[in-house]
């Protein structure tokens, strides 16, 4: 991680109170699971005036059975039979009749997703990470060794991480020998196997709801909207914020 960066992460009291009354009813895990770790960007790579005001990653957490992939399976079918034509869920592109479909059935899911969600001010991005391909491999180690504080231990089976296709700036060679031992350390080297994929979103449903969530998180960080991130508020167990340490920090 750059030591130039602090983050500091809050835990999301909308969360604790879903995670505690699920708690009573929920049973003893009876053999290791495999978690699931979807991850999706929001902002770009341009530090010029015309670039982003933020870079946000978000990271979906799930375990098998995925039950909310084949909700919204069912709803693009139910899109199609209606005249919509949907090849995959894009938040941003999506008409708002669209978007409040699948925000309702996020809704209407109450548990089996976890996410956590990381941003940083671009001009408070050191000058050492502002190439896309440093820029993504510093927040993504970010939010991956959280999410792997937070949702692995000793019943683990395995680490399955998926982002989206990398950004065409940020250079598949680039970008893949770092994060690579980033995960041979992080998980590895902890005892779990892991695998590292970068799939289109078309092909998963799991990285189209983790789009929506890092579109609802932009909302409400750069444009100052509640809607939509009061809907999946309960989700998001932790975000993290990205600053500059002053001079004297630890």
């Amino acid at each position: 991680m750059n030591s130039n960066v602090a983050i500091r992460w809050v835990t999301s009291q909308a969360s604790s109170a879903i995670s505690m009354s699920a708690g009573a009813s929920t049973t003893a895990k009876q053999q290791p699971e495999t978690v699931y770790m979807y991850l999706d960007e929001s902002g770009n790579f341009d530090f010029g005036p015309n670039g982003s005001e933020m870079f946000i990653m978000t990271c979906v957490v799930m375990n098998r059975p995925f039950r909310l992939s084949h909700v919204l399976m069912d709803y693009r079918y139910d899109c199609l039979e209606n005249g919509v034509e949907i090849e995959k869920f894009h938040a941003c592109e999506d008409t708002r009749d669209v978007r409040l479909g699948v925000y309702r059935r996020l809704a209407a899911l109450g548990s089996g997703v976890r996410a956590y969600s990381v941003s940083i001010e671009k001009d408070q991005v050191p000058e050492d990470m502002r190439k896309a391909s440093a820029l993504y491999s510093e927040v993504f180690s970010w939010i991956v060794e959280e999410v792997y504080r937070n949702e692995c231990g000793p019943d683990t089976a395995k680490a399955i991480v998926v982002t989206d296709s990398l950004p065409k700036q940020a250079r598949k060679k680039e970008v893949e020998g770092p994060l690579k031992t980033f995960m041979k350390r992080v998980f590895q080297n902890n005892g779990i196997p892991y695998s590292l994929m970068h799939h289109c979103s078309s092909c998963d449903p799991n990285l189209q709801v983790a789009d929506y969530f890092c579109w609802a998180v932009h909302r409400k960080l750069v444009k100052g909207f509640d809607w939509p991130y009061s809907v999946i508020e309960g989700f998001v167990k932790e975000r993290g914020i990205a600053s500059v340490k002053e001079s004297g920090d630890a």
